[in-house]
């Protein structure tokens, strides 16, 4: 399960804003965003999306966070 990381990297990455939203409850987010699979992360930066991964790879998704977080954790 992905979702107990996404909490984890949320709490060690406080210079990042983390959303989850629910396309079942709102689908007009996920058409706009253009999300197609589940699960979906996307980055964005300065008002356009600058990433994306498509699936739950733990460690793609540790380093697509740590790709644009400040904060260096050892």
């Amino acid at each position: 399960m992905i979702a107990p990381l996404y909490e984890q990297l949320s709490d060690l990455h406080t210079d990042v804003y983390f959303l989850k939203v629910d396309v079942d409850d709102v689908p007009a987010v996920a058409e706009a965003c253009s999300v197609s699979a589940m699960p979906t992360f996307q980055v964005f930066k300065d008002g356009a999306k600058a990433d994306e991964l498509v699936g739950a790879s733990q460690d793609k998704l540790k380093a697509m966070i740590a790709k644009y977080s400040t904060i260096v954790k050892s």
